[in-house]
């Protein structure tokens, strides 16, 4: 992750760890690589993300930006 990606802008920090997305249980890399991709297929307009950010757990959903690059700061709309 990096400081100015789009993760960060998101409101998500270094050390998190990624529980769920779009409410699937994230154990591996390899379930986020699956999950995220058929997000990004379907290009969802909102997703369901739960962290656990050290003894808290953070809830949230997150309109992704598809198609921003890392380190670009998605424009208004």
């Amino acid at each position: 992750m990096t400081p100015a990606g789009p993760a960060a802008f998101a409101g998500l920090a270094q050390g998190d760890l990624l529980q769920e997305l779009d409410h699937q249980e994230v154990k591996s890399i390899a379930d986020f690589g699956r999950i995220f991709k058929r997000l990004e297929k379907s290009r969802a307009a909102e997703v369901y993300v739960r962290v656990l950010r050290r003894r808290d757990v953070l809830v949230c959903r997150m309109e992704p930006r598809w198609g921003t690059t890392e380190g670009e700061t998605p424009e208004e709309e």
